[in-house]
């Protein structure tokens, strides 16, 4: 993928169709990915980056065209010792940047928890699968789709 040989597919994700795909690159053997959008009817890739995501999740609506990831905050605007706190859950729009995203779910008073998105077979559910690094505990949050 690249000269070097240091840029890895570390996810992919179809939509509910296999239309679209999602998939993360990691540069340098890093853990943070960038994600990006290819229509597999036409081949070609979706302008958008999705950055500062890191053991990040897609969860695609059947009825939408987009779907809920998980990320960090923008990294320029954090503070080098502060960049691996406050995940949180943001719906993306196919074809929009970035920063038209709509935040869904944060927890500004928990900083080292993460949110895994799914949504439930029946495309009623937000689901997150909260946990907080390795500690063997964990919690899951749902809430109905039709409140979005």
């Amino acid at each position: 993928m690249d000269k070097d040989g240091t840029t890895a597919i570390t996810n992919i994700t179809f939509n509910y169709d296999g239309t679209l795909l999602a998939y993360t690159l990691s540069f340098n053997g890093s853990d943070w990915q960038e994600f990006r959008i290819i229509d597999l009817i036409s081949m070609e890739e979706y302008p958008e980056r999705l950055k500062w995501c890191k053991f990040s999740n897609i969860a695609w609506r059947k009825d939408m065209n987009g779907f809920f990831y998980n990320r960090y905050p923008d990294q320029r605007s954090v503070h080098s010792n502060k960049k691996g706190y406050y995940n949180a859950v943001y719906w993306h729009n196919i074809g929009t940047n970035q920063e038209e995203d709509i935040l869904i779910y944060e927890d500004k008073t928990e900083k080292e928890l993460s949110f895994l998105p799914e949504v439930s077979d029946d495309n009623k559910y937000l689901i997150l699968k909260v946990y907080n690094g390795t500690e063997p505990k964990s919690k899951l949050y749902y809430r109905a789709l039709d409140k979005f």
